[in-house]
């Protein structure tokens, strides 16, 4: 068998490989897309303009008004973050045990296959120059 055609053997061998190991890995991308759970809708929040008593003071000093107002912001961010409605959100993980292993064997088969391929090529290699 002359030079060319060993080389185009090897290079189909490589494509092919290549082809299916890039399959594999798309297959199991697309496992753990689909079995990621779907985004929570967020209401977005409302625009307020300053309406308060609260008065912006020199950079070097606070007055008495603005201790007043920054204790009544941090009093509003505690009591928000112990509503219970904060607390009632359920964790949705989404990925099955299943969705789980099937995603496993794509990534784990693809990467054998990668190994394969490369041993092909290299030994298709070795072919074409024992000559």
């Amino acid at each position: 068998m002359g030079t060319l055609v060993k080389l185009c053997i090897v290079m189909a061998i490589g494509w092919v490989g290549i082809t299916l190991v890039r399959q594999a890995f798309s297959n199991g991308i697309q496992t753990v897309i689909a079995s990621e759970p779907t985004p929570t809708k967020f209401e977005s929040a409302p625009v307020s303009t300053w309406d308060s008593d609260c008065l912006l003071g020199p950079i070097d000093g606070r007055s008495v008004n603005q201790n007043r107002c920054h204790a009544e912001a941090i009093r509003a961010k505690q009591n928000a973050a112990s509503s219970p409605d904060s607390n009632d959100r359920v964790l949705d993980v989404g990925m099955t045990k299943t969705d789980s292993e099937h995603a496993l064997l794509w990534f784990g088969g693809s990467m054998i296959a990668l190994l394969l391929v490369l041993g092909a090529v290299g030994a298709g290699v070795m072919w074409m120059v024992k000559e």
